[in-house]
């Protein structure tokens, strides 16, 4: 399967945000996959991490997209990508298993912290206050 998508030949073309950062689980697997809808993909989980230097992130990611990321399975694969941006930005989140479901199997903090965001975007949403 070839990538089917957006071509980007230029950095900068996308405004990211990191300063809300999350490391998001995607059913499936396999080569050059794409993602949710494209591939009919669902979200399994989802994990906030905090970026003290979210540019720095942005520019690490901007610096590993122009360049060839060689896929390993386990060891240089998207966990391990994840991995280096999130370190760049001076995060601290780290898999311990390079194995996407290990990676981000949801722990009792994190379910916990789970539901606080869930329930804090429904007040936000009930409210109709816009979040920043």
């Amino acid at each position: 399967m070839s990538y089917e998508g957006e071509l980007l030949n230029a950095c900068g073309v996308i405004d990211l945000d990191f300063s809300r950062t999350y490391v998001v689980a995607v059913s499936g697997s396999g080569p050059n996959v794409r993602y949710l809808k494209e591939a009919g993909k669902t979200e399994l989980r989802r994990l906030r991490v905090d970026l003290p230097k979210p540019n720095d992130a942005f520019l690490y990611l901007e610096r590993l997209m122009s360049e060839r990321w060689n896929w390993a399975v386990l060891p240089n694969n998207c966990v391990a990508f994840a991995e280096e941006i999130i370190k760049e930005g001076g995060g601290t989140w780290a898999s311990g298993s390079n194995c996407p479901t290990v990676a981000t199997a949801a722990t009792l903090s994190h379910r916990i912290q789970e539901f606080l965001a869930r329930l804090e975007g429904e007040i936000y949403g009930l409210y109709g206050v816009p979040r920043f």
